[in-house]
């Protein structure tokens, strides 16, 4: 098992989502993992994690939202398939923002 940063995942334009793996050499690419942590940092809105074409405003495709940072610190979720290695494509999950210009901490567990 290692794990892996994806790096700073930032939504430019809240409500257009982009690939957690944005900043791979090819984003559309398989990225086989265990696990997914996404990290919000700084945000002022709320984080959506979710499918392609997800919806903020009926959450439909929406797997997890990140609330804004607070001074306690940075809110976080993982997404995992625990008795499946590689069972997630992190190519296939998406971030979108309620803020434009607001960003992720992306790392991913590979096996």
């Amino acid at each position: 098992m290692a794990i892996r940063s994806l790096g700073k995942v930032t939504v430019t334009t809240g409500g257009t989502e982009v690939r957690l793996t944005l900043n791979e050499t090819t984003p559309a690419a398989r990225v086989g993992c265990q696990s997914i942590f996404v990290q919000g940092i700084v945000n002022t809105g709320d984080l959506f994690v979710g499918a392609a074409g997800l919806d903020r405003t009926t959450l439909a495709g929406v797997y997890a939202i990140i609330p804004a940072a607070t001074a306690n610190g940075y809110p976080g979720v993982t997404l995992e398939v625990g008795d499946s290695p590689n069972g997630l494509n992190a190519a296939e999950i998406y971030l979108d923002a309620e803020v434009d210009g607001e960003y992720a901490l992306v790392s991913i567990v590979e096996q």
